[in-house]
């Protein structure tokens, strides 16, 4: 039987992620279960009173093609094993995706495998790429000017700015940095800034060291002098860096001999066609027609 989680069930979900998704952060699913679930958001299938299947939508608004719509991100998608090929994701999806047509335009979801999704209209429309370099595919950068730790504001105002030059992102607003912060923080992660000599911020990285090397998952600048910056200070944190960015940012010139590896990132569904063309005065009959009308490439890099 599908339900919303009760409380009792929270240590149960919490459990199926650990089991299927052993790959995960370990540190982020126990911010994700202490910060941002919420069982209005859940759906699980139970049986004997536990959870044996479950999925989570996270709302948010995201600027697409000049507007600010309503939209969520699904994620979590996630089976027992011994429940597994039993139809219950299925039934999960059916509910969800229910819900969402009534009170959304567009529907988000992050898929290990995409071949799963698209049957339920979901394309995959946002490409990341990720570039690994040590110190010899990076000339010595002095990194004056970069400090940790900057304020809310400071990466609020870097981010509205770095964001115009593309289409889909996330309007985030002060509460999602202070969260965003506190991700960071619970993964042992760390957030530089790049101050240019008027002590404006013109850029920001998030470095998550994971031991051996360190992940960007997102790197925010204004010019390509705070981007040397940055990634100048990602190498001393560690001699290894896997930096991620959009499909649409070209960073051959600063790594030539590093070949890129392109991965598929976000899937998006329209939840209505009608009401899109409507609203956009448009034609589009595809998912990939309607993300593609800003006529500015994609920045989707929120995997929750």
């Amino acid at each position: 039987m599908i339900i919303r989680p009760t409380k009792d069930m929270v240590k149960g979900i919490k459990d199926i992620w650990r089991i299927c998704f052993p790959q995960e952060n370990m540190a982020y699913t126990d911010f994700f279960f202490q910060k941002m679930f919420k069982p209005n958001e859940c759906w699980v299938y139970e049986i004997d009173d536990k959870p044996v299947s479950c999925l989570h939508k996270i709302p948010h608004a995201i600027m697409l093609n000049g507007r600010i719509i309503r939209a969520s991100m699904i994620l979590g998608i996630a089976t027992l094993p011994k429940f597994q090929n039993r139809g219950y994701m299925h039934k999960l999806m059916d509910v969800c995706l229910d819900s969402c047509e009534h009170t959304e335009l567009v529907t988000l979801i992050q898929a290990y495998d995409p071949k799963l999704y698209e049957e339920f209209g979901f394309k995959t429309v946002y490409y990341r790429q990720v570039y690994e370099f040590t110190k010899d595919n990076l000339d010595k950068i002095s990194v004056h000017g970069c400090l940790f730790n900057p304020s809310v504001n400071e990466m609020f105002k870097v981010y509205c700015s770095f964001v115009k030059r593309f289409n889909g992102f996330y309007v985030r607003d002060f509460s999602d940095f202070r969260r965003y912060i506190q991700e960071v923080k619970a993964q042992n992660g760390k957030i530089c800034a790049y101050y240019d000599e008027n002590n404006t911020i013109l850029g920001y990285i998030v470095l998550i060291n994971d031991g051996i090397k360190v992940n960007v998952e997102e790197c925010i600048y204004m010019n390509s002098k705070a981007l040397l910056k940055l990634l100048a200070i990602a190498l001393q944190q560690r001699d290894i860096v896997r930096l991620h960015v959009s499909a649409a940012e070209n960073l051959s010139w600063i790594f030539k001999d590093v070949t890129p590896t392109r991965y598929g990132f976000t899937m998006a569904r329209v939840n209505d066609y009608d009401l899109f063309n409507r609203l956009y005065q448009s034609s589009v009959a595809s998912v990939e027609e309607a993300f593609a009308l800003g006529n500015k490439p994609l920045y989707m890099s929120e995997c929750s």
